[in-house]
């Protein structure tokens, strides 16, 4: 079976801390858990994962840890500078996922900003 997911926050403005969503835009396999922001793999295989939104900091770095199983796999992260103190962050990466595999985004410096206009999106689908 196919597995996709989509969800997005669009509300809450500054945050850091673990990153959830508010809403649903599909959730085929019922892996993703918008309210804790952990998606539960639901079949073993190879992903296609991504993570975007606004950072917002007056020159200081963000930086979004990705954490597979509680590790953390890598970083993501933005700089910004005292005349420019908002950016953007969008990664997609492939993982090999196995059963009940537990994917979570966590913003450890800096914070991120949201509102309807500024959506903070995670996406992912198995490819194989």
């Amino acid at each position: 079976g196919r597995i996709i997911f989509s969800a997005y926050k669009a509300e809450g403005g500054f945050f850091s801390g673990d990153v959830t969503y508010t809403r649903e835009v599909a959730n085929v396999g019922n892996g993703l858990d918008i309210s804790s922001g952990v998606f539960s793999c639901p079949q073993s295989g190879l992903y296609m994962l991504s993570f975007s939104g606004e950072t917002f900091n007056d020159a200081t770095p963000t930086y979004v840890s990705i954490y597979i199983n509680g590790v953390e796999d890598f970083l993501i992260g933005s700089y910004t500078t005292a005349e420019r103190n908002d950016d953007y962050i969008s990664h997609t990466w492939l993982v090999h996922l196995n059963y009940n595999d537990k994917v979570n985004l966590k913003i450890i410096y800096g914070q991120m900003y949201t509102n309807s206009d500024q959506r903070i999106t995670f996406n992912g689908m198995k490819v194989k």
